[in-house]
């Protein structure tokens, strides 16, 4: 049997899975605490994630952080605003990825 989420109901089922440990952890079972604490952090990274992907799909790639990384640097502002400048001036993010293998 083959499974496939999609990043919203992996998130969804990453917190289900925290509240169960959680529960199992109010139970007596203290070990199940450091699985709720994992499964709530793996929720919480894929809706940041999701976020991101909302502003655009290939800043979740290093190269493409690194880019908006350099520029925030360069303009002294945070990442976000950086990024919106990018945005704004037509950068493709997308280049970034397709290009892998290339210098």
């Amino acid at each position: 049997m083959k499974l496939k989420f999609d990043i919203k109901a992996n998130a969804i089922d990453s917190f289900n899975e925290a509240l169960a440990k959680y529960e199992q952890g109010q139970g007596g079972d203290l070990k199940a605490f450091k699985f709720s604490i994992t499964h709530l952090a793996h929720s919480i990274e894929l809706v940041l994630k999701m976020y991101v992907q909302s502003l655009d799909e290939n800043l979740v790639f290093s190269k493409c952080y690194k880019e908006v990384l350099k520029r925030s640097q360069t303009d002294e502002t945070d990442l976000l605003s950086s990024f919106n400048a990018l945005e704004g001036e037509g950068y493709d993010f997308g280049k970034l990825i397709n290009n892998r293998g290339q210098s």
